[in-house]
């Protein structure tokens, strides 16, 4: 991405990370949650949306590569006020909660 420094200013909204099909999701938000690190499963797939589901009849195995990469995806802590000492214990606390949470 090219950044023009006098005009723009990159701000993320979320940092997400794809977990290896081993790794159980719910349990590494509970490992990380111990650490006091919140972190969320990311959005549901749209077609499993209330509007989509409705208005289209869309169900669960319609869509099964975008329903397993939705089930492999989980969103960290992250915005401007994070110092390095908090991205070190996130980072580090992930490590740690990996492990625990292979299943």
């Amino acid at each position: 991405m090219n950044e023009i420094p006098s005009t723009s200013r990159l701000s993320w909204f979320v940092f997400i990370i794809r977990l290896q099909p081993d790794i159980n999701r719910d349990r590494l938000i509970a490992h990380l949650e111990k650490s006091r690190i919140p972190s969320r499963a990311y959005f549901t797939p749209i077609h499993l949306q209330p509007f989509y589901r409705e208005r289209f009849g869309f169900r669960e195995g319609d869509f099964p590569v975008t329903e397993r990469v939705a089930a492999s995806t989980l969103a960290l802590p992250f915005h401007g006020n994070l110092s390095n000492g908090d991205m070190e214990h996130v980072a580090e606390s992930l490590r740690s909660a990996i492990i625990q949470a292979a299943a």
